[in-house]
Formats: C-alpha cells, structure tokens, sequence
C-alpha cells in the first residue's frame, strides 16, 4: 500500500478488499502516507460514517471534489470488520456529497 503514498496520491476511495487486513491496519496506510480514505457509506454500529465521503483538493487554482463510497453488495467478502460495522445504502451519501461539493 506505500506505493500509492509514493505515486502522489492524494485522495483513495475505500473498497470491501480493501479491508482484508483489517480496518485499522488499512486506515494506517492513508495516515501514514497523507491520503485521504473516502468513503462515505462505512458506518459503525452507531451509523457515523467511518471515513469522510468527500475532500476538495486545489489543482493549478481550480477546485476539485472527490466523493467515495462502496457498493454494499461487495460486503459479504469482508470478515474483519468490527461489530455492526457495515457499507450502508450509497444513495442518501451521494447526494449529500453532491449538495455540499456544490456549496
């Protein structure tokens, strides 16, 4: 995983493989890279999202926004999610994503 860390990323969106080390092995990663881990539609057993849906990065002075979520049908090969973690329904994510990137 450093190799997108060495590529310039600067933003990944998470996906249920990439989780089959772990969640807090993966969320290690992006820290300590300095990427950003977006996807939206992860929620704990409380149903707050585990990372953010979206960033805005400045490129050449223009805005850009990224917006992460997972198909929750991609779960069912994730074992080592945490208790009541689960990819929740995208849509409500999306559009909420898209109404405050337009902001």
């Amino acid at each position: 995983m450093d190799l997108l860390g060495d590529m310039g990323l600067s933003a990944t969106g998470v996906q249920s493989q990439d989780l089959y080390l772990g969640l807090d092995v993966f969320k290690g990663f992006g820290e300590r890279e300095g990427y950003a881990q977006l996807c939206g539609n992860l929620v704990d057993g409380s149903g707050k999202p585990v990372f953010p849906a979206y960033r805005v990065f400045t490129y050449g002075g223009k805005k850009l926004g990224v917006l992460g979520v997972t198909d929750p049908r991609l779960q069912h090969g994730v074992e080592k999610l945490p208790e009541g973690f689960k990819f929740a329904d995208p849509a409500p994510v999306i559009a909420e994503g898209v109404r405050a990137l337009r902001e």
